[in-house]
């Protein structure tokens, strides 16, 4: 398990080119005509991973940061960093490597200790 910041990320191999795609389970690509499903990732996606909505937040952001520095997708994803991010916290291969409310209340700290909160 390879572990970032504040994310713990538990790469997953599969032979399947669409795992990680939210719903592709469900979606019929030959009634569509597309063998790509469209971006659609829902809170409810998420909060089966991480029940908190402020604490998804918090991981979300930080996962979309890492992305945007260059940090490589953990599902297949032709969308930008923070669909991916969320994409890949659906999947359960990011989530956070403490408990939740420690990592939040640390975010909480840092926004005011820099003002910006």
């Amino acid at each position: 398990m390879q572990t970032l910041r504040l994310a713990s990320v538990v790469p997953k191999k599969s032979d399947s080119p669409l795992e990680g795609w939210v719903g592709s389970e469900d979606f019929d690509f030959e009634a569509r005509g597309t063998e790509f499903p469209m971006a659609r990732v829902t809170v409810e996606d998420c909060l089966e991973r991480e029940e908190n909505r402020f604490a998804l937040v918090v991981l979300a952001a930080r996962r979309t940061r890492q992305l945007m520095k260059g940090a490589t997708p953990l599902v297949h994803s032709k969308n930008k960093p923070a669909v991916t991010a969320l994409r890949e916290i659906a999947a359960g291969k990011v989530h956070f490597d403490r408990p939740s409310t420690d990592a939040v209340q640390d975010w909480i700290d840092h926004m005011n200790r820099t003002g910006l909160y």
